[in-house]
């Protein structure tokens, strides 16, 4: 659990580190590939993800997600009891065919995003499933992942500007 964790949060640390580099060629054509790299390399934060819960069987655990929540709110749970989010949470512990569900939706959610490796049209509903992911994030696992939002400007810059710098 620690591996994943620590694994997980180098996304967020990498990003910053190739996201600058797009802007340093002199001219579009090599802007545009570097730009199309950090593309790729968003869609695949998402895919591993949906990819390392297929794979450590999580999809398989109907009460995985109870058990992710119980984990992750203890101190919120123990100190809090009264607070809407402590109830909410448990709430979704205690309804862990609900909670699974949830699960499952974030993982196919997350799997959604290969669909980007292949088509570049659906990328204004990836960034629509990127913010709603984002949100419910923060909403259900207190979890703020803003620090990766620099890297959906890649799902933002639509194929007709692709197409006109590629030209210039």
């Amino acid at each position: 659990m620690v591996y994943s964790f620590i694994n997980f949060n180098q996304h967020f640390f990498i990003q910053w580190l190739f996201f600058p580099i797009v802007f340093a060629p002199a001219d579009k054509k090599t802007f545009m590939l570097l730009f199309e790299g950090l593309r790729y390399f968003f869609l695949y934060f998402f895919v591993s993800a949906a990819i390392w819960k297929l794979a450590q069987g999580g999809l398989f655990n109907i009460s995985e997600m109870s058990g992710v929540l119980l984990y992750q709110h203890k101190e919120l749970l123990s100190s809090s009891p009264g607070y809407w989010q402590s109830n909410f949470i448990l709430y979704l512990i205690q309804q862990p065919t609900l909670s699974y569900l949830l699960y499952l939706s974030a993982a196919l959610l997350e799997l959604s995003f290969l669909i980007g490796f292949f088509k570049k049209k659906y990328d204004r509903l990836l960034l629509v499933l990127f913010i709603v992911f984002l949100l419910m994030d923060h909403l259900i696992m207190r979890i703020p992942y803003y620090e990766i939002s620099p890297l959906a400007l890649t799902l933002v810059f639509s194929k007709r500007e692709r197409n006109s710098i590629q030209t210039v």
